[in-house]
């Protein structure tokens, strides 16, 4: 088991809770109530700044600075209400869920744990949702995760246009052409979908932009329909709308007067079976399932196969394939070298 402890925000815990304890009533400022459950103090009712003695007045006391920076002590007069001490908590990844552990009971979060983030910033996301419960007063202060867990991070995805910019769950594009081949979108609203899916078969020059891990990526509309399959997530419990939307060059080749076409595998499916199937429908020279894995290396190396870039767990692999004449040559080489077999 992994783990990482934000010392520091625990011993500004403890620092806290051992005042609430002795009946104190504790306020912070506004960047220690983003990441402690305290009231703030220039939102209690009737507050005042006394610039003559540092501090903050209302009609029931007076506040001076409190044991950690950016929190204020009630010095003087009667509390509004009484304090249940903060406490530190741990959490834990798990599956790619984040769990409070709390009285030996797993409670779930919202969160997910993104590629690239480390587990201090997961740790902030986590405590930016408890800060607003003042009652439960709890502050993760440890994360513990399996090794595995790193596999499993969610990339930051997100689609944008002018106007709207909406979840992915998944995608895949082609950075060569600027081209969006397969995206997976998540919102509680269709009119956002419906706004992304307009911007890209729009027949202008408007386009989007493709935001990976806050690296971002142009995308060119393709100005035809893309194939489209939606849902809703009521399915599944949850609330919201989902469509995944592929490239018109990724399906069938034979279909299509374009010089190159796309293949995307979802998770299960074989790369190279998919390869030769698609190219047999693609170039006017019969291609036996066998050869596969021969001619998708050789595609590869002759730059008529190019892998195409992805994030998230929808999809597997994505190529471009080019409809080239170079397949003939390279058919042809691997009879004569006896790489293949008819």
């Amino acid at each position: 088991m992994q783990d990482y402890k934000d010392t520091y925000l625990e011993n500004q815990v403890r620092r806290v809770a051992r005042l609430q304890t002795e009946g104190k009533f504790i306020a912070a400022d506004e960047y220690l109530a983003e990441r402690l459950p305290l009231p703030r103090v220039d939102e209690l009712p009737g507050i005042q700044y006394d610039a003559r003695q540092h501090g903050y007045v209302v009609p029931w006391g007076r506040f001076t600075r409190g044991p950690v920076s950016g929190s204020w002590l009630l010095a003087e007069g009667q509390a509004p209400e009484t304090q249940n001490p903060i406490r530190s908590v741990t959490t834990r990844v798990q599956d790619n869920r984040v769990f409070i552990l709390l009285d030996e009971q797993m409670l779930p979060t919202s969160e997910r744990w993104l590629a690239g983030e480390n587990a201090y910033n997961l740790l902030a996301r986590v405590n930016a949702g408890l800060v607003k419960d003042l009652a439960l007063g709890l502050v993760a202060c440890r994360l513990e995760w399996e090794e595995t867990e790193l596999d499993k991070r969610l990339h930051d995805l997100r689609l944008a246009n002018d106007h709207v910019s909406v979840v992915c769950s998944s995608a895949v594009w082609d950075p060569d052409r600027h081209a969006l081949v397969a995206i997976t979108l998540v919102s509680p609203e269709q009119q956002s979908l419906r706004a992304i899916t307009a911007t890209l078969c729009t027949n202008s020059k408007k386009s989007l932009t493709l935001s990976v891990d806050n690296q971002t990526q142009a995308i060119e509309n393709t100005r035809r329909k893309y194939i489209a399959v939606s849902g809703n997530l009521a399915a599944v419990g949850a609330e919201g709308h989902l469509v995944t939307l592929l490239h018109p060059l990724s399906g069938n080749p034979q279909e299509e007067a374009s010089e190159a076409f796309y293949i995307v595998t979802a998770q299960g499916e074989t790369l190279p079976t998919r390869f030769a199937e698609r190219l047999n429908l693609a170039i006017p020279y019969p291609v036996r399932a066998a050869w596969a894995k021969y001619l998708l290396e050789q595609g590869l190396q002759e730059n008529l196969v190019k892998k195409l870039s992805l994030a998230g767990d929808d999809f597997q692999e994505a190529l471009w394939v080019s409809k080239a004449g170079g397949w003939r040559t390279i058919i042809e080489n691997g009879l004569k070298q006896g790489l293949i077999k008819l």
